[in-house]
């Protein structure tokens, strides 16, 4: 399946596939036969969108939020702390961070930030000590913006 894909985008094409009344278009390179070959296998367990309700294809970063996964795009995904990682050929996830978390999972899990950058080679991902705020720092930069501080319980 994954060599039909890799030989689909060694041609430059624009081919269209349908699922569930939805259209996908791909630039790429290889043939309408290989395209739909792939698409037809890929598409029946390929991950669903839970914001836009469309089909989330290899390569794509996904967020979650429990056991809702959405594309990682400001239209479907309200936060980027719900980053989780990527999807593979056979739409599965290849989580970022151990045990499938998201990113602000991760980061409650551990108690750190956590600092991403995104080049060629794929997603780097450190980790970094939080300095300790008190809430009288929080209500001082609050009040400096001019914004009221939450009431504390």
């Amino acid at each position: 399946m994954v060599e039909h894909f890799i030989r689909f985008l060694k041609r430059e094409t624009v081919q269209e596939a349908a699922w569930n009344g939805e259209v996908y278009r791909f630039r790429g390179k290889g043939t309408k036969e290989g395209f739909d070959k792939w698409f037809n296998e890929y598409a029946p367990k390929a991950p669903v969108c839970t914001s836009c309700g469309k089909l989330i294809f290899p390569g794509d970063k996904v967020g979650i939020n429990g056991d809702e996964i959405m594309h990682l795009t400001m239209d479907c995904c309200p936060v980027g702390a719900f980053y989780a990682g990527e999807i593979d050929q056979n739409g599965q996830l290849i989580p970022a961070f151990e045990g499938g978390l998201s990113m602000g999972m991760e980061s409650l899990r551990t108690g750190q930030g956590i600092y991403m950058t995104y080049d060629k080679k794929g997603v780097s991902v450190e980790h970094f000590d939080i300095p300790e705020v008190t809430q009288d720092e929080v209500s001082e930069a609050l009040k400096q913006q001019r914004l009221t501080p939450p009431p504390t319980s």
